[in-house]
């Protein structure tokens, strides 16, 4: 079990002890963890992270080094994107840290017996609701660079109704503005090619 934070391993530890699963090793030094883990062939990792996407760099650590088992990783609330390009790249599950003595031991045994274990809160925007065929042109319109007023022009709208698709995009998307939009569509593209999606770099 791997977090820096002293009180939030003891924490863990103690959830994870509570609920008969055995520790292996615990720290704050990731190489030495994952090569106790790999020699003693454990099943699961937990590894608390301040964000759930350094999970992913923790996975690729480990996979090198030979571990093979599930990684769960606690990590504090965040968002619904992070979570699914988490479970895209092969974390097994993701509990939320204030809710890691209720949910940590049922995340662990789910991931064991091949679950996918996220929060609801996560859950229910796992996959973004779909945009409209118009939310669609506006959005790869401004990925080319045009402007509001350029994409009124192109598709014969008014300014206002730009940034009307604009706004249900960013929200159905989960996302605060154009950039991060236009990441979370490329994000969202790349998980349907070949060759991405877990265990991939």
């Amino acid at each position: 079990m791997l977090a820096a934070d002293a009180v939030l391993r003891r924490r863990i530890a103690a959830v994870l002890d509570y609920d008969r699963l055995s520790v292996a090793a615990e720290g704050a030094d990731i190489a030495r963890l994952v090569a106790t883990a790999v020699a003693a062939r454990a099943r699961a990792l937990v590894v608390a992270v301040p964000r759930v996407e350094q999970a992913v760099d923790v996975l690729y650590e480990a996979r090198d080094a030979g571990f093979e088992g599930h990684l769960v990783a606690v990590a504090p609330r965040g968002g619904a994107r992070a979570v699914r390009a988490a479970l895209r790249e092969g974390i097994d599950a993701v509990v939320w840290e204030d809710q890691t003595e209720v949910a940590l031991p049922l995340a662990v045994r789910g991931a064991g017996v091949g679950l996918a274990v996220i929060p609801r809160d996560a859950g229910e925007r796992l996959e973004p609701p779909p945009l409209s065929h118009r939310e669609r042109e506006v959005l790869a319109l401004a990925a080319d660079g045009a402007s509001n007023q350029q994409i009124a022009r192109r598709l014969m709208i008014s300014l206002s109704t730009v940034k009307t698709h604009l706004s249900a995009s960013f929200a159905k998307l989960g996302v605060g503005g154009r950039s991060e939009a236009l990441a979370a569509l490329a994000d969202e593209q790349s998980a349907l090619l070949p060759g991405h999606g877990a265990g991939h770099r």
